[in-house]
């Protein structure tokens, strides 16, 4: 007897009777009107794609560095959304749906719905689709699995064209932080001393940083590379040790975030230093695609345009040495030497194309001066900001204020009429009759 199943697959069997022809023909047409596979009924049960996948993710965790490990089960969750809705919710995915068409209709899909509805570039597309091809492989290569799933297969996908490399400047980088707020300022000064990676950074912890002899222990623990997994012990500026001795210490975390505990608590977001570079008006191209990557780049371009060994230059930010790493102690290199190339912060009063504020017409600073508070002002050499009332503050009478809507002219003058869309008035346009206002 043959057949072909839903898919097109071409199968055969042989039956000892016409009777038992017969029987097993209705069955296989049930099973090919529902969409179905026929399967003998003693035929042992086909596991499920999506505990084969959960498996691989599992294994991830294990051995892989824990953003990348989230960053995998991600894209493997947005293959089996596909799935459910390409098949249906909560229907059973067999291993044999593996191939390089599916991985094709998906890479399409893609393209749209994205972060906050946005399209998705290339290379996103790319990484989440590798993501799926690297599971086929171990699915195909587990003993387990590899009797259920077709050799994997790889899919062509687009590529960007590559950019030449443009790097900030010091003066760039400076006028970056000087534009940055809080914790955000504090990070953008450690990323500029030291050249290390946004979550490097964010995982320092005070016992890390010896300042009496400005050094800086960056663990095994916050590398990437297997070179940075080893963990290394290098000397700091002079200039960076003398700005964190005027930090205050909030707890064990060099970098205090004041974003919700979670997940995503220590997780610095690409977003507030684009927009930071965007303030102090720097060349896009210098940070674009990768505002805190930014920072490391600037740092290798400007110490070897300096001068800077450059092997010590590598050894700073934890690139591999190759052969030569393997025979040279870093107590050999000029790391010290190499630091001292880098100048002293200097943060502008004034960055060009910063946001101002223009409540009372007298603040020159940008706004990042007028929402620091006095103590960090004083810290940085500013003198301390204008004191201003609340645009509606508690001593104007209850009758002359109505949901923000201020209704005293002394209270509007004494705020510096500032107050944006809050400061508005009640009924006809406002009258001045000796220092007093009147809705009419």
């Amino acid at each position: 007897m043959r057949w072909r199943d839903p898919d097109g697959t071409a199968r055969s069997r042989q039956l000892p009777t016409k009777r038992a022809a017969t029987e097993l023909q209705k069955e296989i047409d049930e099973c090919t009107a529902l969409g179905r596979r026929w399967e003998p009924r003693y035929a042992p049960e086909t596991p499920d794609l999506r505990k084969l996948l959960k498996g691989y993710a599992e294994e991830c965790a294990r051995v892989l560095r824990p953003n990348t490990a989230v960053r995998y089960a991600r894209a493997l969750d947005l293959f089996l959304r596909y799935l459910d809705k390409v098949h249906g919710k909560g229907a059973t995915f067999s291993p044999a749906l593996l191939t390089r068409r599916l991985l094709s209709e998906w890479y399409a899909d893609l393209k749209h719905d994205g972060l906050h509805g946005n399209d998705r570039s290339d290379a996103t597309r790319r990484k989440l689709v590798e993501v799926v091809q690297l599971a086929w492989v171990w699915l195909y290569d587990d003993e387990e699995s590899s009797a259920l799933v077709a050799p994997p297969r790889k899919l062509r996908m687009a590529r960007e064209p590559s950019k030449p490399t443009v790097a900030p400047t010091w003066a760039e980088m400076d006028a970056c932080v000087a534009v940055l707020r809080a914790w955000h300022q504090r990070l953008g000064v450690v990323l500029r001393f030291t050249g290390l990676r946004c979550q490097q950074a964010m995982g320092l912890r005070w016992a890390d940083v010896d300042l009496t002899r400005a050094r800086l222990t960056v663990r095994g623990e916050l590398g990437k590379s297997r070179q940075e997994q080893r963990g290394r012990v290098m000397p700091i500026s002079p200039h960076l040790v003398a700005i964190l001795r005027t930090w205050e210490r909030e707890g064990e975390w060099l970098i205090s975030s004041n974003r919700q505990s979670g997940d995503r608590e220590r997780m610095a977001r690409a977003r507030d230093f684009e927009r930071g570079w965007q303030r102090a008006s720097v060349r896009q191209e210098a940070y674009d695609g990768r505002p805190h990557h930014a920072f490391r780049k600037g740092f290798v371009s400007e110490l070897k345009r300096a001068g800077a060994d450059a092997d010590a230059v590598e050894f700073l930010v934890g690139h591999s040495l190759g052969l030569r790493g393997v025979y040279i102690d870093p107590d050999a290199l000029p790391l010290k030497a190499a630091v001292e190339h880098i100048p002293v912060l200097s943060l502008p009063a004034n960055v060009p194309g910063d946001v101002r504020f223009e409540g009372d017409g007298q603040t020159d600073g940008p706004m990042r001066l007028i929402l620091m508070d006095d103590e960090e002002r004083r810290d940085l050499g500013y003198p301390p900001r204008p004191r201003r009332d609340p645009v509606c503050p508690g001593r104007v009478p209850a009758g002359h204020r109505v949901r923000g809507k201020v209704l005293s002219m002394d209270a509007f003058r004494k705020n510096g009429g500032g107050g944006g869309s809050r400061t508005t008035f009640l009924g006809r346009p406002p009258m001045q009759d000796g220092g007093r206002l009147s809705a009419m």
